[in-house]
This record gives C-alpha cells, structure tokens and sequence, in this order.
C-alpha cells in the first residue's frame, strides 16, 4: 500500500487529470468499500434478543446516512417494524428456529423488509412483511418456498394498500369461499371478518387488476372461468352472507370478470400470510413444495374441465410453470 501511495505521488500530474484520474479514483473506492457479510451471534444458541439484535446490524450496516429530518422519519419506521416484528417472533415462531436468523438468505429477505417500511410508514405494509418473514424462516431449506416468499416480500414495495386489499378480497371470492363449511376452521365471527375485509375494499378497478397481472400476483384463467352457480351448491347456513356477498361482488364488478382470475404462489403467499393473521388460523393452500394444491383450485368449480390436462395447464400457470 505504501508503494502505491508513492507512486500516485510520483504521478500525481498525468493521474489526476483526465481519463486516468477517473480510473485511479474508482480504484481507490473500490480497494477500501466494505464488503457486505452475514451477522453471525456466536453463543450457544440465539434468542429473539439476538434477531432484533442482527436486525438492526444489518440495518446500520445496509443504510446510508441521510438528512437530519429524514433520519429521524426512518429510525422511526425501522422501529415500529422491529417491534411488530419481535412481537411476531415470540408469538408465532418456534425458539429453535431462531437460529435461521444468522442464514444470508434469510437476513437478505429482512434486509428487503427493512428497506420497505423504513421509507414510509404504513401499518399494514409493516404487519404483512413482519408476518412474510416469519413464514419465510419456516419455510427455510425448502427451495421454493425460498423464492415465493422472498419475490412476496419484494412486491409489498410495488403495491399501494388497496391493491393488497384488492388481491386479499379476489383470493376469498375466487377459491376460500366455494371451501366455507363448519368443517373448516372458519366459524361465524370469522366468516364476518372475511365480509368486512371484502366491503372495506375500495370498488375494484381494472387498473388495480392489471396492476396485479402485472405483477405476476394473479393470473388469467382464460380460456376457462370459475363457475359462480357453485356457489349455490355450499349448503352451510353460516356461510350464506359471504356466498351473498362473493355473488354480488361478481355480479357489480361482471365486467371485469372476476371469475377468470386466480391467484399465482406469490399472490397466495401475500394473501395467506395476511389472513392468518386476521382470522388467526393456519389458513395455508401450499404444500411442502409451495405450489398450489389442486383443490384450491377445483375441477368442478370451472367451466367445461372434464379435461385434467387442461385443468393441470391453469394449475401450472397459476404458479408460473408455463
């Protein structure tokens, strides 16, 4: 190093002017940057004190300083969405799994949640992406889970609240409701919630759905559609003013036929993810794998799928296979 700073010396004429003064400055800046790294705790064992501890290293050491007024705006989201959350951690997470935590891959996906809710605060955004990570660390060593929920918490930053409102109230019309039964684990005051959530939505609009499409969270059923009239076959007397409701939210929004839509994995996992939470059930359409099962998407909920080919071909669109 020392011989490299004499000769700069040296040639400090010719280096410092033009094309070769660029050349040495970009090296000199890449000699002495920081090379990210995971944060390991070295104990016996890690405690949720040690995640909250590893999430604000990777946020001292991911962030760039910023104004004084900004700073402060940003020190506060990042703390709201740490306590959310730890509070997620102790409540819905295993102690053993703590130690996924100190995984590169898993601080990278928090490292995404951080940069999301420290830019603006937002309530909701900050409870689905505290709730995405949880789920990310349980789903940890199951490579496609991995890419689902990593892709789900990198779209919360490209969504607005009512477009996640909006893909949270397709997924209840378009598969949760023709599976309500007392058999399942909804009951009435959580069948009531899944009613609120669809009145709350704001009128569904075609730019929100496109915007979805776009987004590879929902997927075109076409040439296929659900059939709506199944809705009539579910006989459950405590269901009756979801089915209702899922029956006119088809019939005021038919022309932008809502009933040619389903979910892909991504779509689910952001859905899911925020159901449980809000009906505080293990509410899951994936298996061990992350794809879909065939039942969240029935065969004789769609037109014209006596043909399994065909009914497999949406199945696989719907996860990104095609």
């Amino acid at each position: 190093m020392e011989c490299f700073i004499k000769w700069i010396f040296n040639n400090k004429e010719w280096l410092f002017s033009g094309v070769a003064g660029s050349i040495v400055i970009s090296f000199i800046a890449w000699l002495f940057k920081k090379k990210p790294s995971a944060i390991i705790i070295n104990n016996n064992g890690v405690s949720a004190a040690d995640v909250i501890t590893i999430a604000e290293s990777i946020f001292q050491q991911n962030f760039p300083k910023f104004q004084e007024i900004a700073r402060v705006e940003v020190a506060k989201n990042k703390a709201l969405f740490i306590d959310d959350l730890q509070k997620n951690i102790l409540a819905k997470l295993d102690p053993g799994l703590y130690q996924r935590f100190e995984d590169p891959d898993i601080q990278y996906a928090l490292l995404e949640a951080l940069r999301i809710t420290a830019r603006k605060q937002n309530a909701q955004k900050r409870e689905i992406l505290s709730n995405l990570i949880i789920e990310r660390v349980k789903r940890d060593g199951i490579d496609l889970d991995e890419i689902i929920y990593l892709e789900a918490i990198k779209k919360i930053a490209l969504l607005t609240s009512e477009q996640i409102k909006t893909l949270i109230s397709l997924d209840i019309i378009t598969s949760l409701a023709f599976d309500c039964n007392t058999k399942s684990q909804l009951n009435d005051s959580k069948i009531d919630l899944l009613v609120e959530h669809i009145k709350k939505t704001s009128p569904i609009n075609k730019t929100n759905i496109r915007h979805l499409l776009d987004q590879n969270l929902i997927t075109s059923t076409f040439p296929y559609e659900i059939d709506i009239k199944q809705l009539d076959t579910i006989q459950d007397e405590q269901c009756t003013g979801l089915i209702n409701l899922c029956k006119d939210t088809y019939s005021q929004y038919s022309a932008l036929e809502l009933n040619k839509y389903q979910l892909t994995s991504i779509g689910k996992a952001i859905s899911q993810t925020d159901l449980s939470t809000l009906l505080n059930i293990n509410y899951t359409s994936t298996d061990s794998s992350g794809i879909l099962k065939l039942s969240d998407f029935k065969a004789n909920n769609i037109h014209a799928t006596g043909d399994v080919t065909a009914y497999a071909a949406i199945t696989a669109r719907a996860v990104g296979k095609n």
